[in-house]
């Protein structure tokens, strides 16, 4: 419920409205913007694709360093156990098949909120992710240049992200 009324107010502060987001949100991950590239021969990799694509993931999934995966804005680690991708959530694991669909639409606004916030794009974001950038409010990357092309231009919302140059 924190991260909701954080978002609320964030949005708030942008003068977006929740509609708005939910809007970006469904019109931005209608297909995948950032598609999951499997490392070839790695069978762990090769699961995780195969689960993305089977259940129409779109969000950004990356591989940051061996099983340590970037999982929409959450930095997590994975592993196969028993036949199953398995994530590391808190003290304990759960289904990557379960997990991420689960908590698919929170990444999605989480990932549509910092856009906003920053006014990058969907790559700039998740770059800034991989790198272990903290994008939360209060940081100064406001003014940062976008490091590559936005996924998109432009929005019903009239919401533009910096172009890279």
């Amino acid at each position: 419920m924190k991260q909701q009324e954080h978002f609320v107010n964030e949005y708030q502060k942008h003068q977006v409205t929740e509609y708005t987001v939910e809007k970006e949100c469904d019109d931005l991950f209608r297909t995948t913007p950032i598609p999951f590239r499997p490392r070839q021969g790695d069978v762990l990799d090769e699961s995780i694709a195969q689960i993305v694509y089977n259940q129409h993931i779109t969000i950004p999934i990356v591989n940051v360093k061996d099983s340590q995966y970037l999982i929409g804005t959450d930095k997590k680690t994975c592993m196969l156990k028993s036949g199953h991708v398995l994530v590391k959530v808190g003290g304990g694991t759960e289904r990557f098949d379960e997990y991420v669909p689960r908590n698919h639409r929170v990444y999605q606004k989480n990932l549509v909120g910092h856009m906003i916030q920053h006014n990058q794009s969907l790559e700039w974001v998740t770059n800034e992710l991989v790198q272990g950038n903290n994008l939360n409010v209060g940081t100064s990357m406001n003014n940062s240049p976008a490091r590559t092309s936005p996924t998109r231009k432009s929005g019903a919302s009239g919401f533009t992200p910096k172009s890279g140059t």
